[in-house]
């Protein structure tokens, strides 16, 4: 179809896919630039050259990609980290070069990770999922001047976890009624793409409650290879929930794991900070702890005592 043919919709969807492209291109040579320079003098690069390229992503549209770049700036201080990171993004770009040629779900993970937009009204009008949704722990991080809450929700009856993500400027405040340790019998739809998937709540079918038990709870080997499954599925996946099952918080020298009855271990993030608090309430004995699994560690979120989850 010519350009002076195509409705005005298509027009601009064609031109937005066109500046993207352009901003991946130039991503994928700024990445190229940076392995010909070497790990160790990307690592002293300062803010501002990671910031630069990101800008330019923004201006491309493709606000996903530039903010996986910034989070990249922020591991420069290790090598392993830093290569991966830079790996992750070229991974991206080859991905949005050839999504005709990928799997349904892949596809809509590549123009969800780059930063492709889908309306409310759109996600709302698809299928839903009833369940009774367990909050099993809420994070606030800042991005890009905005405060972005991470609430993870698992299915009761489904086992499934999703993700609900609400945003704040500064001076706005958060919406409080996802709080860990309750459950709301609800209609979830889902957006395409992503692991965990992202989700609304369409409808709700009463107040919240608090949830009996933790639904999912399991060892630590099993949360590893779920958590293998789901990047398989989505590579750029950031984030991950764990329920772990009769866990001790242990620390070895100056790092802390959980441990579970067959001595495996996981770490725990040490951007976190000691677990004191985590200690005091398991008092030494193994509990359920949720949390949100990374590359840095598990950040506990979550430890079930006495009969309900106690926010971390």
């Amino acid at each position: 179809m010519a350009e002076a043919a195509r409705p005005p919709g298509e027009k601009a969807q064609a031109r937005r896919a066109d500046r993207i492209s352009a901003g991946l291109d130039e991503l994928d040579r700024w990445l190229a630039d940076q392995a010909r320079a070497g790990l160790a003098s990307v690592a002293k690069s300062g803010y501002a050259h990671w910031d630069t390229m990101a800008a330019r992503l923004v201006d491309a549209q493709a606000a996903g990609a530039a903010g996986i770049l910034r989070r990249t700036s922020a591991v420069t201080g290790s090598p392993e980290r830093l290569l991966g990171e830079l790996a992750r993004l070229h991974l991206l770009v080859g991905g949005y070069r050839r999504m005709a040629d990928l799997p349904d779900d892949l596809a809509a993970s590549v123009r969800m990770r780059v930063g492709l937009p889908i309306a409310t009204e759109t996600v709302l009008a698809g299928p839903a999922l009833r369940d009774r949704w367990q909050v099993h722990g809420v994070r606030d991080e800042i991005e890009d001047q905005l405060t972005v809450r991470r609430a993870w929700l698992r299915g009761a009856s489904t086992l499934r976890p999703v993700l609900v993500l609400s945003f704040a400027v500064a001076g706005q405040s958060l919406p409080i009624d996802l709080l860990p340790g309750t459950q709301i019998d609800a209609d979830i739809c889902l957006y395409p793409g992503g692991q965990p998937a992202r989700a609304l709540i369409a409808k709700r079918h009463g107040p919240p409650a608090r949830m009996p038990a933790v639904a999912g709870a399991i060892g630590i080997e099993a949360n590893l290879r779920a958590h293998a499954a789901a990047l398989a599925e989505d590579p750029w996946l950031d984030y991950w929930p764990m329920t772990v099952d009769a866990v001790c918080p242990t620390r070895d020298g100056g790092t802390w794991h959980l441990v579970d009855p067959d001595g495996l271990a996981l770490p725990l993030d040490p951007a976190a900070g000691d677990p004191w608090r985590l200690l005091a309430i398991t008092g030494g004995h193994p509990t359920t702890v949720t949390g949100e699994w990374s590359a840095g560690g598990l950040r506990p979120l979550g430890a079930w005592s006495e009969g309900r989850l106690v926010r971390l």
